[in-house]
């Protein structure tokens, strides 16, 4: 049995000795990997939209990022410690391993915009990777540049399903009243995302993007790098 699952039953009363006296207390030890394990979970755990679908760069025909019409656009994904669900199917999570970058969104120019910096940083933001097992002994492979946005492999590796935390209606509004400001939206404002608000965002990432990235993409991923300095996460 798995530790953090012993921690959980010690907790609920629900594990005991043979004799009917309580198990002994948890060493510090054996709490430590859990508490990393569940600092990982914090760290990917929500709910997220899926914003866009790219093709790989490595596969023959990647995707035309100037254009997004999958049926999967808006799908929901949700990652908990007690399960994840994705247009794909559901996943019983068994277990969460997290390791540090260089990983695929450090080096595929598909998903550039996950790696944005804030206005005051300088390098591109650390690729992270999370690896979840299922029950089922299956794996689902998480990608994390922000803690607002993820990617995951789809049809088997060829694409890319980029979701983000949504933003309120009036996140929305905000962040287009700010793009009108800063004159790459003509406006009105929407609590929506109109074509036109679509035009002013893919304009302020033009205006944003590292030097070397070759895309300007049909929707950007709202990343808290390319919000910084917009006043929009402060927003009810």
């Amino acid at each position: 049995m798995r530790a953090e699952r012993v921690l959980a039953m010690i907790a609920a009363g629900g594990l005991c000795g043979c004799t009917g006296q309580p198990a002994s207390p948890v060493s510090a030890a054996t709490e430590a990997p859990v508490a990393a394990v569940s600092a990982e979970w914090a760290a990917i755990s929500g709910t997220y939209e899926v914003v866009a679908v790219r093709r790989a760069s490595l596969t023959a025909a990647p995707l035309d990022p100037d254009s997004d019409n999958s049926d999967l656009l808006g799908e929901v994904v949700t990652l908990d410690s007690a399960g994840i669900k994705s247009p794909g199917g559901e996943c019983v999570p068994d277990g969460l391993i997290g390791s540090e970058g260089p990983d695929v969104i450090d080096t595929d120019p598909m998903l550039a915009d996950l790696r944005l910096p804030g206005l005051d940083e300088a390098e591109p933001q650390p690729g992270r990777v999370y690896t979840v097992t299922c029950s089922d002994g299956s794996s689902v492979p998480v990608y994390m540049a922000d803690r607002r946005a993820i990617a995951i492999p789809w049809d088997n590796g060829a694409s890319y399903l980029i979701a983000e935390r949504p933003l309120t209606p009036q996140q929305v509004k905000h962040l287009q009243e700010e793009l009108i400001d800063m004159k790459f939206q003509s406006g009105p404002a929407s609590t929506d995302w109109t074509e036109d608000g679509l035009t002013g965002l893919r304009a302020y990432y033009d205006y944003r993007k590292l030097g070397d990235d070759a895309y300007n993409f049909y929707r950007p991923v709202l990343t808290s790098g390319l919000l910084d300095g917009l006043g929009v996460e402060e927003q009810d």
